[in-house]
């Protein structure tokens, strides 16, 4: 109750976002996984342009080790601007190969690389992993 309140005026003088993500950290250092996953949605419905918020879904999926990860990875990119797409795309196959299913991963990356060829960046994260 007193995380409400003070979470309710904090939204007032804060960035929201900022102050839905530390508030979403919060509940995953202490373990309230129902809490973390309610919010999840919540904040994934506000801010569904939100390439750190959709990352923020991936990886709790993935920490929990349920499946559905497809299902959110293709939710997000429809939400997201193009412009992340490759950004939101290179962090979830990192995060599949160091949370999840390691060839997931390497299947994305390799379908990113398949795309843009010629983007060194991608190839340095994907040698690197």
């Amino acid at each position: 109750e007193a995380v409400t309140k003070t979470f309710q005026r904090s939204l007032q003088y804060c960035d929201p976002k900022k102050i839905h993500l530390a508030l979403l950290g919060m509940y995953e250092r202490t373990g309230q996984h129902k809490l973390a996953n309610d919010l999840l949605e919540q904040i994934s419905k506000k801010f569904k342009h939100s390439c750190k918020v959709w990352l923020k879904r991936v990886q709790n999926i993935l920490k929990q080790g349920k499946d559905g990860v497809q299902e959110i990875v293709k939710r997000a990119l429809l939400c997201i601007p193009r412009h992340k797409h490759i950004k939101f795309i290179s962090q979830s196959a990192i995060l599949e190969f160091k949370c999840g299913v390691p060839a997931r991963g390497r299947s994305m990356f390799e379908g990113m690389l398949r795309e843009y060829p010629k983007r060194t960046d991608l190839w340095s994260v994907y040698l690197d992993q």
